[in-house]
């Protein structure tokens, strides 16, 4: 028990110290990509929540517009009475109708340059709506040159009050078209910062493992090559030194060939078997010199030769 609390980071906490640094480069990888999509996704929200409505609200408006330039016309060209009645009605109705259009747009306008421009509008269209009564007046009063005068001064309002919707629909058109470049330039950005990411943490994954690897294989390696050359009867072997606290690091310290205990038990090992070897050398004396119990007493005490 004591010897464990003093060893030091263990192999299988390195290894799994290593999955763990990895696997929270991945999350940074993956949090990354969740906070790009999400200010792509508020991009997107706000083109489909503001801009569109707006664009299409103007567009609507302009098309009202010149619905009722057109309903005027007809009031104008009608010559008979009863029909210019119902067509006073549809033309009540359609001013009515963009008046309300026309004051849904207001809670949208989102900056001090389209409220001026709006402005200018609503100042054009109450113009505008101030002269179609007395056109309508001159056609009940039959006065054709009068409801032409006036229609004229009327058109040149109707043609001011449709070039600033047709400038309001550009301008967000436009802001439409920034926003879309900036949500495509998050998204290359974080497709770019996921690819870093994830490139840094394959790099760090390969050299963990590297290191890991190396630090296990190694030492190792180094061990089995003592291990064949004490197995081959070569106790003049160098010490190994490590500064590893681990398993592998236990094991290289606990495993000295030239430790004199380990060094005595092999020497008498051999003392025995060169012994026995001599002896069984007489009997075979063809063979003694090749006998392996007469090599390993020539690798204790090369001076000394087996009698047969």
């Amino acid at each position: 028990m004591e010897e464990e609390n003093n060893m030091g980071v263990s192999v299988r906490a390195k290894m799994f110290g290593g999955f763990i640094l990895v696997l929270l480069l991945l999350i940074i990888v993956g949090v990354a990509g969740i906070i790009q999509m999400n200010g792509l996704g508020k991009k997107i929200d706000e083109a489909s929540k503001v801009w569109v409505p707006k664009v299409t609200l103007l567009g609507s408006l302009n098309t009202q517009l010149s619905d009722i330039e057109r309903q005027l016309l007809q009031v104008m060209s009608e010559p008979i009475p009863s029909e210019v009645e119902r067509l006073e009605e549809n033309l009540t109705k359609s001013i009515d109708d963009f008046t309300k259009a026309e004051q849904s747009y207001v809670p949208m306008i989102s900056s001090a340059q389209e409220k001026k421009s709006f402005g200018d509008f609503e100042n054009t269209w109450a113009s505008l709506q101030k002269k179609i009564p007395v056109i309508v007046q001159a056609k009940r009063d039959g006065k054709q040159y009068e409801q032409f005068v006036f229609f004229r001064d009327a058109h040149t309002d109707y043609l001011i009050a449709s070039g600033l919707i047709s400038d309001l629909v550009e301008r967000n058109k436009k802001d439409v078209n920034n926003d879309a470049k900036e949500a495509e330039i998050a998204s290359n950005n974080g497709l770019i910062l996921i690819m870093i990411v994830c490139v840094v943490a394959i790099l760090i994954g390969l050299a963990i493992a590297a290191i890991i690897s190396r630090m296990i294989c190694l030492p190792l390696s180094m061990i089995g090559r003592q291990v064949k050359q004490v197995t081959d009867g070569d106790l003049q072997v160098e010490p190994l030194s490590t500064k590893l606290k681990d398993e592998v690091g236990e094991l290289i310290r606990n495993f000295q060939p030239n430790d004199g205990q380990f060094a005595d038990g092999h020497r008498t090992s051999l003392d025995e078997l060169a012994s026995s070897g001599c002896h069984f050398g007489r009997a075979g004396s063809d063979r003694g010199a090749d006998s392996p119990f007469v090599h390993a007493d020539r690798q204790l005490h090369p001076g000394s030769r087996c009698r047969i």
